[in-house]
């Protein structure tokens, strides 16, 4: 991630956002906050900001680092925090965090994007964040939805979203071992 702040889209600040600090698990030497829990330094902002642990500095939600995402894709708008995550293999992963309410699934803007993500070839996920010591879910979306993209057909798009979520929420949860850190965000 250290190359990621060289990457920052013009313009784009965290602002009010304060969504990573909230829905993401933080799973590390420095510091440990579960899913859905509000960070304890986190007042309208951070409050240790200056000398927060530099997992949290290094860090940078999709939306800071992927200019095809729109200005109306800041996390704590969208209901979604988008992460770049690099796979065992190297390669790079996009995940869809759900964070708010599924109608985000019906957006337009989200349909596009992440047919762009599956036409291009690129592991993209819908993740499904646990609660307390539960882990996240992850589901797929390149296999079951290329045929929707390449036919161009966004309401196919759309209509393999829902599946997702569905099939994201019938998946029984596994629970969390903190006891052997991550080592990032999750």
């Amino acid at each position: 991630m250290a190359d990621a702040a060289q990457k920052l889209v013009e313009g784009r600040e965290c602002g009010a956002c304060t969504s990573c600090c909230i829905h993401l698990l933080i799973n590390s030497k420095e510091f440990v906050k579960l899913p859905g829990v509000v960070c304890p330094n986190c007042e309208k902002g951070c409050r240790i900001y200056e000398t927060r642990p530099s997992l949290c500095r290094d860090y940078y939600c999709g939306w800071r680092t992927m200019p095809e995402l729109p200005d109306s894709w800041r996390p704590d708008k969208i209901g979604v925090i988008v992460n770049v995550v690099q796979n065992v293999a190297g390669g790079r992963e996009i995940h869809f965090n759900l964070t708010g309410a599924k109608f985000v699934l019906h957006d337009r803007n989200f349909a596009i994007a992440v047919a762009r993500l599956v036409a291009q070839n690129q592991p993209t996920f819908l993740v499904f964040p646990g609660k307390g010591d539960e882990a996240a879910t992850k589901v797929f979306l390149n296999a079951g939805m290329r045929v929707a993209v390449m036919s161009h057909d966004l309401a196919q798009v759309t209509q393999g979203l829902l599946l997702a979520y569905e099939s994201g929420m019938r998946h029984p949860r596994q629970k969390l071992n903190l006891g052997a850190p991550a080592g990032g965000f999750q």
